[in-house]
């Protein structure tokens, strides 16, 4: 590609979501991190001159997150479709339930902030080709749900193999080991999701760093040593396009913000303050920007399509 940009995204996934994904029963705010979470992820994209796209779950749109999503869309920022219900399971549903889901998120999205979403993120990351289906037949333009990290995924095995141990119903699943070992820089699918192909549809993967397939997101950026964190920053000196995924549990403060005790203990993150975490971001991130401009995904998807066109 011809552009060297980098994205900052942050995924909307709310109390309901955490409680499924780590088995707990569990009830707070479901605007929570519509609140002062995504207040902080815009005020740190602020301070680093860029914008921000923000997965917004279209049940929460519809409830009056769309409300706190309009004044940043007024500011430039991009809000792109985080489906409709968060099902974990969405990459095994058939096609009524995928097409109805998207079709939900698009049309609350563009209700509330007055324009479509262009982009998509599926919950857990996890695509199917009926999603991709889905997604070209409603006019997206991009995808951006693959993580390319082997290592992400063994984790996240043993973490849910140890949670069933237990005897708890958790929220997430697992595909296939293609999963881990996708493109690092964008491409279009073919009908397989984890596969390059000739699909009208773009792949933004979320970026990854070292040979160890690192992923860059906020938790792995803040719970890094600073050595490691300087390391992860120089190895992506060669790569153009650098998606950064944020969650808004990241960026909550456990008690101001009043999150479920039920929730904190599974979120090392939040056991540093949130003035810390947010300095090794804004540190982490101001690296990243010296030689690349600041870029929603759409942004990124159209140069994409405009550089091999």
């Amino acid at each position: 590609m011809s552009v060297r940009g980098v994205a900052l995204t942050i995924d909307m996934d709310g109390v309901s979501e955490y409680a499924r994904l780590h088995g707990v029963p569990c009830i707070g705010d479901p605007l929570l991190m519509y609140r002062a979470p995504l207040a902080r992820f815009a005020a740190l994209c602020d301070s680093l001159g860029a914008v921000g796209t923000v997965y917004a779950i279209g049940r929460d749109v519809e409830a009056g997150g769309g409300a706190l999503l309009r004044p940043l869309v007024e500011r430039g920022f991009e809000v792109g479709a985080h489906s409709f219900a968060h099902d974990y399971a969405m990459a095994d549903r058939d096609v009524p339930f995928v097409y109805d889901d998207i079709a939900r998120a698009r049309r609350a999205i563009e209700t509330a902030v007055g324009r479509a979403p262009r982009g998509f993120r599926a919950p857990g990351y996890l695509l199917s080709t009926t999603i991709l289906d889905a997604l070209e037949a409603l006019d997206f333009d991009y995808d951006s749900s693959v993580l390319p990290s082997p290592s992400y995924y063994a984790l996240k095995l043993a973490v849910l193999a140890s949670y069933r141990a237990m005897g708890r119903n958790v929220g997430s699943s697992w595909k296939t080991p293609r999963m881990g070992l996708v493109p690092t820089q964008p491409y279009r699918p073919s009908i397989k999701p984890y596969e390059r192909g000739s699909r009208n549809l773009i792949e933004l993967p979320i970026a990854v760093s070292t040979a160890a397939r690192l992923p860059l997101t906020a938790a792995a950026m803040v719970l890094a040593p600073s050595g490691v964190r300087r390391f992860m920053m120089r190895s992506l000196a060669s790569r153009d396009v650098v998606v950064v995924n944020f969650h808004a549990m990241d960026l909550v403060d456990p008690t101001a913000d009043e999150l479920p005790a039920e929730l904190v203990r599974y979120q090392p993150e939040l056991r540093i303050v949130i003035d810390e975490r947010l300095e090794r971001l804004r540190g982490s991130l101001a690296l990243l920007l010296r030689d690349r401009a600041p870029m929603t995904c759409a942004t990124i998807a159209r140069a994409f399509v405009d550089s091999h066109s």
